[in-house]
């Protein structure tokens, strides 16, 4: 994408400017079009078409007599105006107002999506959802590319290189093409089928040629207008004047196909493929989709040219700047209903971190932790690091059991309860509010803190809420970006219960670096916070998930699973007198690697804790739809035995 100047001539992605020479520039090839009008008629016997981003209708009369008929979608009232001015009597096309990203179409009212020079100014990701939503089943989308062909055009390659002389570093769509096209990730929505190529003639008149020269975008994106204007003075005294000017083009086109998302099984070829190597249905991390490297690398984009970006990554910073903080409130007000006020915000490198912080801090050496019976597996060794021994409370299907835990406060030396009530590591379960409630009243009435780990709230929603919405004054709230973004991007974000508390635990370890978050890391998960990027990681993860947790369901029918909305695992309680470690070792053995409940399990806990022998299965870490589904068929048999 063009990088726009402060006082760049136009504004990229406006051509309201020079909508009128827009409307000027040249045909698409008719052979390309042919072809892939007579490919697309041969699976679907017509075609119905929707034009993302059909600006002034070129590519559409492109089509000239050919039998095809659809839709435009066009945001730019100018535009439009100049496609009706151009072809007042065309009937083949509904104009809709919308953009590549939301069109406003029915579901599955095409069989052909086409974007015609306008890949660069829509976001990928959501452009191809959006295509996949409107396409009907094993339905096209092309994305067609109409360039000046300067291997055999001198003029327009004499012209190129005087707009390069004169501007310098400058980037150009037309001739990085072949780059974009190969970042071009659809996130498994559709499969690549066919390229098409053609060159073709076109001739102008001297002004009508000098118009698809100030129809350009990316050069005046990037350049002054008074420098824009001078490029355009040098490029009218280089036409001939000629009554026609003879140039060339270059019509590329890249067609997908559509694909069908979920499948409940796989061939015997795919099996075989797949199982070369143990497929890992262990780790319950996010998948990367384009969300997450669309935004990623718009964000490094971004701080690639900010010349402030080496002052700010000088020192390190404590909790994280006042940027990153507002940045974290911001966020997590989805979940917490308010935005906490940034003094009792920190930023660091990973849930781990904070709980050590924590622990220290509020049970201290040769307290009591409290824990749901299942339990994140790096408390225990973590308290134990720190000298503090972890007790477990009983659990039922719902999650934390208010009476048993109102039992264990009364145990001498119980400072703190550690839990993780929505979309519980490992068994799904979420807490009821009215429990949420009693929990809450519970750490009141004995004077205990509630340390909340909100790891897959995010994605789950805002309602139940969160106990720190409930009762904001005994609880710390953890909430990390290692499932709704990227394991690897290690920022993980606390709300204290007041400014006071907030600082008291952050005060006396100022100086101590180990819990500091990264400044780049940082910088990127602000970057993705306030450009809004991050939210549109979050949908496509949790989507992505709902898809993984049907396909989940439909392998293992008639098997008893529990999942919940926004959870990257699901919980398979086993029958009575299988012992999990023993159906995860067998799943080894056939190539399907499982965590059992044992590695969840707190040492002291018993049968009466609400503990049953069960395997969590992670549903996003197979990084395809074969692959998963093939770890999910080995698993099967040892499931319904």
């Amino acid at each position: 994408m063009a990088v726009q100047s402060t006082t760049a001539a136009v504004k990229w992605g406006d051509f309201t400017p020079n909508a009128t020479e827009y409307g000027q520039r040249p045909p698409y090839s008719p052979v390309v079009l042919q072809i892939l009008a007579q490919l697309v008629t041969k699976s679907f016997g017509s075609v119905r078409l929707a034009e993302l981003g059909a600006g002034t209708g070129n590519l559409l009369r492109s089509f000239g007599n050919l039998d095809v008929h659809g839709f435009a979608v066009e945001p730019n009232a100018a535009m439009k105006a100049v496609a009706h001015d151009l072809a007042p009597n065309e009937s083949r096309f509904d104009w809709v107002t919308g953009t590549a990203e939301d069109s406003g179409l029915a579901d599955a009212c095409a069989n052909w999506v086409l974007l015609g020079n306008a890949y660069q100014f829509v976001d990928p990701p959501r452009m191809f959802r959006e295509a996949h939503r409107i396409l009907e089943q094993d339905a096209f989308l092309t994305i067609i590319w109409n360039v000046r062909d300067f291997e055999r055009d001198t003029l327009q390659q004499n012209i190129e290189q005087m707009v390069k002389r004169e501007v310098g570093a400058l980037k150009r769509t037309g001739s990085s093409v072949e780059e974009i096209m190969e970042a071009m990730d659809t996130g498994e929505l559709f499969t690549h089928h066919c390229y098409v190529e053609a060159r073709h003639e076109q001739r102008f008149s001297p002004e009508r040629f000098l118009d698809t020269w100030k129809a350009g975008h990316d050069v005046p994106s990037q350049v002054s207008e008074e420098k824009w204007q001078e490029i355009i003075e040098k490029t009218a005294r280089m036409i001939p004047r000629e009554e026609l000017v003879c140039t060339f083009w270059r019509t590329r086109a890249w067609t997908l196909r559509r694909a069908q998302r979920l499948r409940f099984s796989v061939s015997s070829s795919e099996r075989t493929q797949v199982l070369q190597q143990p497929i890992d249905l262990s780790r319950a991390i996010p998948p990367v989709l384009p969300e997450l490297r669309y935004g990623l690398m718009r964000v490094a984009a971004n701080l690639s040219v900010d010349v402030h970006l080496a002052d700010r990554l000088r020192r390190n910073r404590p909790g994280g700047s006042l940027e990153d903080r507002e940045a974290a409130a911001g966020w997590m007000m989805r979940r917490l209903a308010v935005r906490p006020s940034t003094d009792r915000v920190i930023v660091a490198n990973g849930t781990q971190s904070i709980l050590g912080l924590l622990l220290l801090h509020c049970v201290g050496s040769n307290g009591i932790l409290l824990s749901e019976a299942l339990t994140y597996p790096v408390l225990v060794p973590l308290a134990r690091r720190h000298g503090l021994a972890v007790l477990p409370v009983e659990i039922d299907d719902c999650g934390l059991v208010p009476d048993a835990l109102d039992r264990a406060c009364q145990i001498p030396g119980v400072k703190a309860l550690f839990c993780n009530p929505t979309v519980h590591n490992p068994t799904t379960s979420v807490l009821p509010l009215d429990r949420r409630q009693a929990i809450v009243g519970i750490a009141r009435q004995h004077g205990i803190v509630i340390i909340e780990d909100d790891v897959l709230g995010s994605l789950h929603g805002p309602h139940p809420p969160p106990l720190a919405a409930i009762g904001p004054d005994v609880v710390w709230y953890i909430q990390s970006l290692s499932k709704c973004i990227a394991l690897g991007l290690k920022i993980a974000f606390l709300v204290g219960p007041d400014a006071r508390q907030t600082a008291a635990l952050v005060d006396p370890v100022s100086n101590h670096s180990f819990w500091f978050p990264s400044g780049i890391a940082a910088e990127m998960a602000t970057g993705l916070i306030t450009s809004g990027r991050a939210e549109a990681i979050r949908e496509e993860i949790e989507t992505y998930a709902r898809s993984r947790l049907e396909v989940a369901h439909g392998i293992l029918k008639g098997v008893a699973i529990r999942s919940a909305p926004g959870g990257l695992h699901i919980w398979i309680p086993l029958g009575p007198g299988r012992l999990a470690a023993e159906v995860s070792s067998a799943a080894r053995q056939v190539g399907a690697i499982v965590r059992g409940s044992d590695m969840f399990t707190v040492p002291s806990a018993r049968d009466s804790h609400g503990i049953h022998q069960a395997l969590r299965v992670a549903i996003t870490t197979p990084e395809n739809e074969h692959e998963f589904a093939v770890g999910l068929e080995q698993l099967r048999p040892l499931l319904v035995q």
